[in-house]
């Protein structure tokens, strides 16, 4: 039988071949690459919408890319645009269908904003029932937004805002013209204010005064100054509590004694003491009201720890009283208080903390009507008294400590325009700071404001520093 015949041989494994591994080839630029783009475009701009600019340089890449002389685009325009700026196709569609439509109607800039402004967020609340009885409402109850709101029922910055959609908006704020002089004196007294830290003085050793005139909406001619006194709000350790920072309200009247018969019973009908109203206040007037009255409310209402340092009373520019009075002197050293007088730079209403916010409740306060009185009439001067004293008595001390950083704020503004007063405080957040309780008792003034506010007061002479 004949044998087969035998295979190859097997060759030894060190002579078998190694196949070389495989190289990957690099895929052609396709689809995938282009998704990829799109997909880091996507996360470098976010869930945020398309800005201004973003939409123009999108329909600059798209004009880029028309068939000239049409405005057709080719073939994938569309995909290349939506890869480029992470959008969605239907996104670059609808803006090339925009400007085409503006192109149409002849326009010169093609009209592609976005149409989101005002059309998104909570819808309006509908006013329109709370607006409808403004007009039942007397004048002499809506004489201030602050009265008006009351009366309607709609919160005051609400109805200021319905009031400004209707109405021209107007500038009725007068800022006196100032000289060089008067700036540097701003900037001393700013400059003054500022500790090492940069952190503005607390103030609650000042004790800030004001006069004004007061008269009923309904009765011109009942006016009558008052004088009115605020600190800033502070813990009070020996008493336990919050001091509210009002100090006091004064009118300057003249006290009348009515001559009454021996058979005549006192009563509210024929009152005992009348008071007139001071056509002209004088210079004595005010220094007697500071000595006789202001300062004894001092001593009673401010903290007692206090005592330890000096205590000025803030006076505006007109310094009705000078530091080196010695009536006024003696009546601040008594019972070992140290109360002293500092007087305003001219010409800055703005530093002053009763004209800032503080006269505005006062004022709305003199629009509401008066509280019933059971009958009894009341003469116009009474009832301007109480008003006052009423809407005095409604400030609240979040008010006058919101006045008192409105005032750091103003000079920190101060000190960054070089002592001018052509500034804009801007929103201050004060409410929300408030509510997260997170308000600084003194702003940390800005150390731009400071160094303009320094270079200023350096390159003055010495000879205009002496004459401030």
């Amino acid at each position: 039988m004949a044998e087969l015949p035998a295979g190859p041989e097997p060759m030894p494994e060190a002579l078998l071949s190694i196949a070389e591994p495989a190289v990957a080839a690099k895929d052609p630029p396709g689809p995938a690459h282009a998704a990829d783009k799109k997909t880091s475009a996507w996360k470098e701009r976010g869930s945020r919408n398309l800005t201004y600019e973003e939409r123009r340089a999108m329909l600059d890449f798209l004009m880029t890319r028309r068939v000239e002389g049409t405005t057709k685009l080719v073939r994938h325009a569309v995909t290349d645009a939506a890869n480029e700026f992470g959008v969605d196709r239907r996104t670059v569609s609808r803006l090339w269908k925009r400007a085409v439509q503006s192109l149409e109607n002849g326009d010169e800039v093609c009209d592609i904003a976005s149409r989101k402004v005002g059309r998104r967020g909570r819808r309006k609340r509908d006013w329109s029932a709370e607006l409808e009885r403004v007009k039942e409402i007397p004048l002499a109850h809506r004489g201030s937004i602050r009265a008006l709101a009351t009366a309607v029922g709609i919160p005051k910055t609400t109805l200021y805002e319905l009031l400004k959609e209707d109405g021209n908006p107007t500038i009725n704020s007068i800022k006196p013209s100032l000289t060089d002089k008067n700036k540097l004196e701003r900037l001393r007294y700013c400059a003054s204010k500022v500790r090492p830290s940069g952190l503005f003085d607390d103030m609650h050793n000042v004790v800030h005064v004001n006069i004004k005139w007061f008269s009923l909406p309904r009765d011109k001619k009942t006016k009558v100054m008052f004088m009115a006194a605020v600190a800033r709000p502070q813990w009070d350790p020996q008493k336990n509590e919050y001091f509210d920072g009002k100090i006091g309200t004064w009118p300057f009247v003249r006290e009348q004694v009515q001559v009454q018969d021996v058979d005549t019973k006192p009563s509210i009908e024929t009152p005992e003491r009348t008071f007139v109203a001071l056509e002209m206040v004088t210079k004595d007037d005010v220094q007697r009201m500071i000595t006789e009255l202001i300062v004894p409310a001092i001593r009673q209402k401010m903290p007692a720890h206090l005592i330890q340092g000096p205590i000025y009373i803030q006076q505006d520019s007109a310094k009705i009283r000078s530091p080196g009075d010695a009536t006024f002197a003696e009546e601040g050293r008594k019972e070992g208080w140290n109360i002293l007088l500092q007087n305003l730079p001219p010409y800055s209403p703005d530093f002053t903390v009763m004209d800032n916010n503080l006269f505005k409740p006062i004022q709305a306060a003199l629009k509401l009507p008066p509280p019933p009185t059971l009958g009894v009439s009341v003469s116009g001067l009474s009832e301007l008294m109480s008003s006052v004293e009423r809407g005095f008595a409604s400030l609240s001390r979040d008010q006058i400590n919101d006045s008192f950083l409105s005032l750091q704020k103003a000079m920190e503004c101060t000190m960054r325009v070089q002592g001018s007063n052509t500034y804009e405080l801007g929103p201050t957040c004060k409410e929300q700071l408030q509510f997260d309780g997170s308000l600084p008792v003194s702003i940390l003034c800005d150390s731009d404001a400071i160094l303009a506010c320094r270079a200023v007061l350096d390159d003055a002479t010495e000879e205009v520093l002496d004459t401030l």
